[in-house]
């Protein structure tokens, strides 16, 4: 709940509020050509995306990078508990072996 509280909440509240407002001329143009409901529904979302797309990249961008430094770090960290418990294989040298 504590989330919701804090700055990053309010910058992303007040951009969908915004994009809300922006959006819907237009839905209404689209629905004025009399494109149905669900049609209209894409295409304005499609226009939010186009406008909104670098706003979320602004206010998230920290986020993101936070989150993909965790996700590497996790890796890494996987990579190496399974070098250790998995040594690399070593083949024997059979070439001296008769018969």
């Amino acid at each position: 709940m504590e989330e919701y509280k804090s700055k990053l909440f309010g910058i992303y509240w007040m951009r969908w509020m915004a994009s809300a407002v922006i959006m819907l001329p237009f839905m209404l143009m689209f629905e004025a050509l009399g494109v149905g409901l669900i049609v209209n529904l894409i295409l304005g979302q499609s226009v939010g995306a186009v406008i909104f797309f670098k706003i979320d990249k602004w206010i998230f961008k920290d986020k993101e990078k936070k989150c993909f430094e965790k996700e590497l770090n996790d890796v890494k960290e996987a990579m190496n508990v399974i070098k250790e418990e998995h040594p690399p294989y070593e083949e024997e040298d059979y070439t001296h072996r008769t018969g």
